[in-house]
C-alpha cells in the first residue's frame, strides 16, 4: 500500500517539508556541504530533493505495524483488515 499524501479522514497534508530546509534550520552552524552530506542519509540530494513525512508509523509485536495520522489518529488498520 502506498502512503497517502493527505489524511483520508481529516484531509491534513502529510508533507513534512523539504529535508534540506528543515535540517538547515535545525543545524544553522553547519556548512552547505555538511548539510548536503547530512541530508543524503535521508535520500535527499540537490538533483533529487525529497520531503519529510509527518505520518506516524506505529510498530506492533508480531506484526509490521500501521500508519496513523498525527492530527485525528486515523490509521490504515481497517484497510489492511486488521
Amino acid at each position: 500500500m502506498a502512503l497517502p499524501t493527505h489524511c483520508p479522514n481529516c484531509n491534513i497534508s502529510f508533507d513534512g517539508g523539504d529535508i534540506y530546509e528543515k535540517i538547515s534550520k535545525t543545524f544553522p552552524e553547519k556548512s552547505h556541504d555538511e548539510l548536503i552530506e547530512y541530508c543524503s542519509h535521508y535520500g535527499w540530494m540537490p538533483e533529487n530533493k525529497k520531503n519529510f513525512s509527518n505520518i506516524i508509523h506505529v510498530k506492533e509485536l508480531g506484526y509490521g505495524g500501521y500508519w496513523q495520522c498525527p492530527e485525528c489518529e486515523w490509521n490504515d488498520r481497517k484497510e489492511q483488515n486488521l
